[in-house]
């Protein structure tokens, strides 16, 4: 009964997000119950599948944005490489063309690079004027083909993945569509409440597996990011409620054997006073949670269930 209740709140909410009974559910929801919510999202995954031979699963990802995220990336790659980790970057073609040799430094240590378009729109800096669903389905791919090539001819590499600029609403059918077209393998582009596999990898498409992005479970209409809690208009930074925030959403994924894909922006974790403990947190829970990058779940053939 609750996974069809939630299955609905998703649908009405990315199908009519301004309207008025949308956001009186979303006050209520957010005022009265967000853990609850959260905790009885996730409980639908409880018993589907292991992960590895682990509980739970969890992606890890960084969104190269802006100048101050490729500033903010050694140091944010030291600690990742000092915990043995491997995860994953968002890199827009533009910031690999000004400094390829940070994008190879993430790729010889094992990290995986998404596409993320060759200028941001709507990027302050490179494409300041229409956002990614505004252009035309031309512009959109020719924002795709133009980083796909830069990422082959600067790193040798061909990512198989892409997240759109601001993803969720930014994010359409069509893109999908021009995805599958260019035969990528999946995206990361939609909020989790949004879909229908309770925040799990699924076939967006034939051939096109979606990561659908955790949300708060303080807010959960919200996608868990730093930008939206610590830089954005009205934001109140509290490193330790988000911490706190955090630690919830692992814990419930052992518990209900669910599957968390979390982003981040550089630039913002290496401005906590204390960003190491976020990854030694998920050093603590090796036993229980799977850390995978995208392309090793689909390897393990993880996708398309729903």
């Amino acid at each position: 009964m609750f996974g069809k209740l939630i299955r609905k709140i998703g649908e009405m909410d990315g199908a009519r997000p301004g309207a008025p009974a949308t956001r009186l559910v979303r006050k209520a929801v957010t005022a009265c119950m967000p853990i609850l919510f959260t905790r009885l999202f996730y409980g639908n995954n409880r018993g589907v599948r292991m992960w590895g031979g682990k509980r739970a699963c969890l992606t890890l990802s960084w969104d190269c944005d802006l100048p101050e995220d490729l500033a903010a990336a050694p140091r944010l790659l030291d600690m990742l490489r000092e915990r043995g980790m491997r995860t994953c970057f968002a890199c827009v073609g533009s910031w690999i063309e000004r400094d390829p040799g940070l994008h190879r430094r993430m790729l010889a240590e094992g990290h995986e690079i998404l596409n993320h378009s060759q200028t941001h729109p709507s990027n302050a800096i490179l494409h300041p004027r229409r956002r990614f669903n505004h252009l035309s389905a031309g512009e959109q791919e020719g924002e795709i083909r133009a980083c796909h090539e830069t990422c082959r001819r600067l790193l040798g590499c061909e990512p198989l993945g892409f997240r759109t600029p601001h993803f969720g609403n930014a994010h359409t059918d069509a893109v999908d569509g021009i995805l599958a077209r260019l035969g990528y393998r999946y995206s990361s582009s939609r909020h989790a409440l949004r879909t229908p596999a309770f925040g799990a990898p699924y076939e967006a498409r034939p051939g096109l597996v979606e990561f659908p992005l955790a949300f708060d479970p303080r807010e959960p209409f919200q996608v868990f990011e730093t930008w939206r809690c610590f830089r954005a208009p009205g934001a109140r930074a509290d490193e330790d409620g988000f911490f706190d925030a955090f630690r919830l959403l692992l814990d419930l994924a052992v518990e209900t054997n669910s599957y968390v894909n979390l982003y981040f922006d550089p630039m913002d974790v290496v401005r906590f006073r204390d960003f190491a403990r976020f990854l030694d947190c998920v050093r603590e829970r090796a036993g229980g949670i799977l850390l995978a990058r995208y392309a090793d779940l689909l390897a393990k053939g993880e996708g398309g269930h729903a």
